[in-house]
This record gives structure tokens, sequence and C-alpha cells, in this order.
């Protein structure tokens, strides 16, 4: 796995071509386009842990509904106890 973020275009091109040459998977942080997977942002409980994704098209509403989430969580794991 390799991730990209070094804010250069040419030299994130070239780690991506270096990680295609060795079939690792990579991300791109500046262009969801060139990338071929996403971070999940997680929602952990005790019991339950839940992992979200928008495929890169909107990561700000992403963190919003893990924020949801990890308070539904909380919530039921209080109401078990």
């Amino acid at each position: 796995m390799a991730l990209a973020a070094t804010g250069q275009t040419g030299t994130d091109a070239g780690i991506k071509e270096d990680a295609s040459s060795h079939s690792v998977w990579f991300n791109m942080a500046s262009d969801k386009s060139q990338s071929e997977f996403y971070f999940p942002a997680i929602a952990q409980g005790r019991e339950l842990t839940a992992g979200l994704i928008s495929g890169g098209a909107d990561p700000g509403l992403t963190h919003r509904v893990a924020k949801e989430v990890r308070r539904v969580l909380a919530e039921a794991e209080v109401e078990d106890t």
C-alpha cells in the first residue's frame, strides 16, 4: 500500500508509477481519480466497529456521519449496561 501526499504533482505521479510497477495499491491524497483505495472513517464502540467511505466523493460527509455513528454506538452501549 502506498500513499502519495507530497503536494507535488510530478512526484506523486512518480510514486504512483513505482507502486503500479510493484503491484502495490496506491492512493494520491490530492487526486481521488488516481487512487485505488480510500481510508475509511472509523466509528468504534466496545463491541462494534464501523468503517465508512464515500469513495473520495465527500470526505466531510463521511466524517460527519462517522461522528454520528460514534454517538449512536455510545448511547447503545450505555443502554446495554
